[in-house]
């Protein structure tokens, strides 16, 4: 089993609560997220990244292309401060191809 770090990347209001829990992977950008999503992909430390939905939805859409084919690292997007979630339904799809089987199956 590949064993990596969890990283967080978004706004300040969305990684303020994972710096506050202790996860020291918390990175917070103005601009270039982008930029930053890209560069903690590569770098291979990573085996999860929560991203904000924010964030995911200015993705140029040959990036998210790339993200949804990619088994590892497992990128997640997560609602910001708002609440609200348009992503969270594929968040189960994600776990499922990143582990192989469906963690949830009875």
């Amino acid at each position: 089993m590949t064993k990596g770090k969890i990283a967080v990347l978004g706004e300040s209001h969305f990684t303020m609560g994972f710096m506050f829990a202790g996860l020291q992977d918390a990175v917070t950008y103005k601009e270039g997220g982008e930029q930053r999503l890209v560069e903690l992909m590569d770098s291979k430390d990573y085996s999860v990244i929560f991203i904000s939905e924010k964030l995911n939805s200015e993705l140029d859409w040959r990036l998210k292309k790339k993200i949804s084919n990619l088994a590892y690292p497992v990128i997640v997007a997560l609602p910001d401060i708002s609440g609200e979630s348009a992503e969270g339904d594929n968040i189960r799809a994600l776990i499922k191809r990143a582990l192989g089987f469906d963690l949830a199956a009875k």
